[in-house]
C-alpha cells in the first residue's frame, strides 16, 4: 500500500515537471530566461547554444544562423583576458569572447507605472548577462531583443569593452535596425550585429567594418524613397507603366482608325468634309450642264 501510493506521489511530480517544461511564459524577466546551456531545448534548440528563442519568434533557420555565427566568434577569436584582470577571473578555456542572445516576445516589468524604455534597456541585457556569467574573465556579451516592446539592446563585459565600446555598440545597433530590425528580419539583423561584432572583436579596425555615417544616411534615405512592397510587385510596376501607356497609344489609334472606316463605308471613299469632294463635284456638275446645253 505505502509502495503504490510511494509511486503515485512520483507518477505526479513527473506529470507536473512535463507540464512545467512545456509551459510558455508570456514575459520574462532575467531570472525566469531560460538558460540556453542546461535548458537549450526551451530555447528551440536541439543542443547547448549561446542562443535562446524562448518565444519561438524565430524559424528554425533564423536560430541555427545564430547559433553557428557565435561559435564561430567563439572558436575564432582567443581569449581576452589579461593579467591584470585576475579578479574577474582568467583564460581557463582555449576559448574566445561569447556573444550571447537572448529572444523574447516581452519583456516582464515589475512595476503597474509605465517604466522608461531607456532603463528597460539598460537593466534587462545587464542582469541577464551577470547571471548567466559565460565569460571567462568579464568578457562576455550579451545582445537583447525584445519584439513587443521594441528593444534591442546589448551588454557587453569590462574587458570585452576594450574593444568594443559603447560607441561601436550604437553604431552597430542603428545600422541593424536601419537595414534588417524595422523590417522584421530579426535573425538577419541580428547576425549582422553579430558578424560585425566578431570582426571587432578579432582586432579589425571599426571604421573599416563599419559603414561610415554617411553611407548610413544614404542608405536609410534610399530605403525610404524604395516603397516596401514585394518584389514582384515592384517588378509589374516596373514594366506595367509603360506597357499601359503603349496600350492606351493603340486603343486611341484604333478608335481614329475605325472612325476613318466608318466615314468611309457611309459616304463612300471620298470624303464630303473633303475639299477636293467638293471641288470634283462641282465640276462634274458643270460638265454635265454645258453637255446638256450642247
Amino acid at each position: 500500500m505505502i509502495l503504490s501510493s510511494y509511486l503515485l506521489t512520483v507518477l505526479h511530480i513527473s506529470t507536473l515537471l512535463s507540464l512545467v517544461q512545456t509551459i510558455r511564459f508570456p514575459y520574462y524577466s532575467p531570472d525566469t530566461y531560460p538558460d540556453s546551456f542546461r535548458d537549450f531545448r526551451s530555447c528551440g534548440l536541439p543542443w547547448r547554444s549561446l542562443v535562446c528563442d524562448a518565444d519561438g519568434v524565430l524559424d528554425e533557420e533564423g536560430r541555427l544562423l545564430l547559433d553557428k555565427s557565435t561559435r564561430l566568434i567563439e572558436n575564432n577569436t582567443k581569449c581576452g583576458c589579461a593579467p591584470q584582470d585576475g579578479p574577474f577571473g582568467s583564460c581557463l578555456e582555449d576559448k574566445g569572447y561569447r556573444i550571447s542572445v537572448a529572444i523574447l516576445d516581452s519583456i516582464f516589468v515589475e512595476s503597474s507605472e509605465e517604466v522608461v524604455k531607456e532603463r528597460l534597456e539598460r537593466v534587462f541585457p545587464e542582469a541577464l548577462r551577470k547571471k548567466q556569467e559565460r565569460g571567462q574573465c568579464d568578457d562576455d556579451i550579451v545582445i537583447v531583443l525584445a519584439v513587443k516592446n521594441r528593444i534591442i539592446a546589448t551588454s557587453v563585459g569590462m574587458v570585452a569593452r576594450r574593444k568594443l565600446n559603447f560607441e561601436i555598440v550604437d553604431k552597430v545597433t542603428e545600422f541593424a535596425k536601419i537595414r534588417h530590425l524595422d523590417q522584421g528580419e530579426y535573425a538577419k539583423g541580428l547576425n549582422l550585429m553579430i558578424e560585425i561584432f566578431g570582426k571587432v572583436l578579432t582586432g579589425e579596425n571599426y571604421l573599416e567594418v563599419l559603414p561610415s555615417r554617411m553611407e548610413r544616411i544614404y542608405y536609410y534615405k534610399l530605403k525610404n524613397m524604395v516603397p516596401s512592397w514585394p518584389v514582384w510587385l515592384t517588378f509589374i510596376v516596373i514594366i506595367g507603366t509603360p506597357a499601359i501607356f503603349v496600350l492606351v497609344l493603340l486603343v486611341l489609334a484604333l478608335i481614329c482608325a475605325l472612325r476613318r472606316y466608318h466615314n468611309i463605308t457611309k459616304y463612300g471613299y471620298t470624303n464630303p468634309n473633303d475639299s477636293t469632294y467638293v471641288t470634283g463635284s462641282f465640276s462634274s456638275s458643270m460638265v454635265s450642264r454645258s453637255t446638256s446645253q450642247d
